[in-house]
């Protein structure tokens, strides 16, 4: 009896053990929500998880709106430069009119104020930006006035201070300059060919125009030219001639010193020749020779009397005691005359010459 009491009780023991496991085991899917919530579930994960998404697809930065890329800074505007290139014989040059002359050397700068002089062997040419050529003749001499502007936009002034200068501008000027004063008159080039004559003895000035467009100017007025022509101003205070047809002699010495024209020249002298033969031509060029006769160009010791007239006097009264002790004839060849005038510059006559030294001293218009 007691056994199966026992039995029983272990029994009931073991199905009230089994009854709460399974109890137990019933309570965790009581926490799976329904159906109906379970698809809520996922849906409120992936409203979440959204923004991480957003970031990971951006994961390039985008630079904020100050940091931007910015025009690139505009590259700094080349200075322009002026360069011997060619020597020929004695050229000398010096950086300012107060420093003493040198000997001109090929690839030397030539600064703003510089100037360049030739003796009577000497040539010179000078490249100046971008791409403009300046060629000065024999017993010449220059200042670089003004070098300004850009490449693109330049503006050159050269003063003439005694003989011949010829200028070449090959890029375009898009409104700059190129001009060569003397203290008669300024020359301007448009494009391309300009040679200008200055005898600061007489103080006249000769402008020609091989090719393109130029212009003569002073106060008193301005004369165009056009290719193959020329004009001039005879004396100090004058206007600018009427433009006439180049003169043989002007043409040659464009041939003679100036290589880069000789495509120009040749095409000039075709075309001019029957114009050179006109007795109207022969008329006008007689008459510019009674204003102004042809002459040996001034030298250098007569352009440094023209800067400096107190030179000039000591020159002069030098000149006077040497030709007393020299023989007679020497000392016609000499000089003839020498005297002062009111303002103490001396002239200095030779033989079947016009004055060497000027009755006063150029004055630049700069």
């Amino acid at each position: 009896m007691r056994a199966n009491l026992y039995k029983r009780l272990i029994i009931i023991s073991a199905i009230t053990a089994l009854a709460a496991t399974c109890a137990r085991g019933t309570d965790t899917p009581s926490t799976v929500p329904p159906p109906n919530q379970a698809t809520q579930i996922p849906q409120a994960t992936t409203v979440m998880s959204a923004p991480t998404f957003t970031r990971a697809a951006t994961s390039t930065p985008v630079p904020p709106a100050t940091s931007a890329p910015t025009r690139a800074a505009a590259s700094p505007t080349p200075s322009r430069t002026a360069t011997i290139a060619e020597i020929s014989g004695t050229v000398q040059a010096r950086a300012k009119s107060s420093d003493a002359w040198t000997q001109a050397t090929v690839g030397q700068s030539l600064p703003v104020g510089g100037q360049v002089q030739t003796l009577a062997d000497g040539e010179v040419r000078l490249n100046v930006s971008p791409d403009n050529v300046v060629r000065l003749g024999q017993s010449s001499l220059f200042t670089l006035t003004a070098l300004e502007g850009t490449n693109t936009q330049p503006k050159t002034l050269l003063t003439l201070i005694a003989g011949e200068i010829w200028v070449i501008v090959n890029a375009a000027l898009n409104g700059g300059s190129f001009e060569v004063e003397t203290p008669v008159g300024v020359a301007a080039v448009r494009g391309s060919y300009l040679g200008v004559d200055y005898d600061n003895v007489v103080e006249s000035m000769i402008a020609s125009c091989l090719e393109g467009l130029c212009n003569l100017r002073n106060a008193l007025g301005t004369t165009d030219m056009g290719a193959e022509q020329e004009t001039m101003i005879a004396r100090r205070n004058q206007r600018p001639d009427a433009v006439r047809p180049m003169d043989p002699s002007r043409l040659e010495r464009w041939q003679k010193f100036v290589r880069e024209s000789q495509q120009f020249v040749n095409i000039a002298k075709t075309r001019l020749a029957l114009t050179w033969l006109a007795p109207e031509f022969q008329a006008t060029r007689d008459a510019i020779r009674t204003q102004v006769p042809e002459r040996v160009k001034s030298s250098l010791l007569e352009t440094a009397i023209a800067e400096k007239p107190e030179v000039g006097t000591r020159i002069a009264l030098t000149l006077t005691r040497i030709s007393t002790r020299l023989p007679p004839a020497l000392a016609t060849q000499v000089a003839t005359r020498i005297t002062l005038q009111p303002t103490r510059t001396p002239i200095l006559v030779l033989p079947s010459r016009t004055p060497l030294l000027p009755s006063r001293t150029p004055t630049p218009q700069r």
